[in-house]
């Protein structure tokens, strides 16, 4: 039988998985975990909460980014590209 702090570490493993998951594949939700997963990492002082504060701000900025209307990734890279060759910000 496994103690009872390997249940609550697994759980935190898949929250974690699922979090990462919405993140790669970026529908609504995924961005919706991705800020519980920010707000949650604010209490691990102080590394959770740099990563916390710097997550939130990504999240907050990035809204095109998630749901059914985001930019596709092809697009993300063209834009890369471009503004590489053009050494644009």
């Amino acid at each position: 039988m496994l103690p009872q702090c390997w249940g609550g570490g697994m759980g935190l493993l898949m929250f974690f998985g699922f979090v990462a998951y919405g993140s790669w594949i970026r529908p609504s939700w995924g961005r919706i975990l991705g800020v519980l997963f920010c707000i949650l990492s604010l209490f691990a002082i102080p590394i959770g909460t740099i990563v916390g504060v710097l997550g939130l701000i990504a999240y907050g900025r990035g809204s095109s980014l998630f749901g059914e209307n985001r930019y596709e990734s092809k697009i993300l890279e063209d834009e890369l590209k471009y503004r590489k060759k053009y050494k644009m910000g």
